[in-house]
């Protein structure tokens, strides 16, 4: 895409796509890395996987319904979420902390759906630190890559 508005003298700043710890598709294809040599901002949405890394849900407390994407069954999160608990009870952050920070160390703008002040002070905990190399390793042992589908064509 950025190829093809350069053509035309209109530079691609911005790159959307999903991602998060249980979607590294764009990571692992290579996009994010394209979008930093080409100097594009890489926005990921759904940087929560639709609250499924917040802490909010559970194996027994499921979202009510199933989006097009970010869509895995509790269970099979159950592993990804223990690890992103056990760094945040070891940095005394919240969960999502953890989960963005995880974004941010990949060179990924996160977007998150903000409700209410107590979630924006519960996500805006994810700045000012990093992920060590061993934290982010632990958790790249659990995430997901995710894939391709009908509704979800980039990564």
């Amino acid at each position: 895409m950025a190829d093809e508005l350069a053509k035309h003298d209109v530079p691609l700043s911005v790159c959307q796509c999903e991602y998060s710890v249980v979607r590294r598709l764009p990571e692992v294809s290579g996009m994010i890395r394209e979008c930093k040599k080409r100097s594009i901002c890489f926005q990921g949405f759904a940087s929560l996987a639709e609250g499924r890394l917040s802490g909010k849900y559970s194996r027994f407390n499921g979202p009510q319904r199933s989006r097009r994407f970010s869509s895995y069954p509790m269970h099979t999160l159950e592993p990804t979420i223990n690890v992103l608990k056990s760094i945040a009870e070891e940095r005394h952050v919240p969960v999502p902390a953890v989960a963005l920070n995880y974004s941010i160390n990949k060179g990924v703008l996160p977007l998150v759906g903000v409700r209410d002040a107590g979630q924006a002070e519960q996500d805006m905990q994810a700045l000012g630190w990093r992920l060590t190399e061993d934290e982010m390793k632990q958790i790249e042992a659990v995430s997901l890559q995710g894939s391709r589908s009908s509704f979800m064509q980039h990564g």
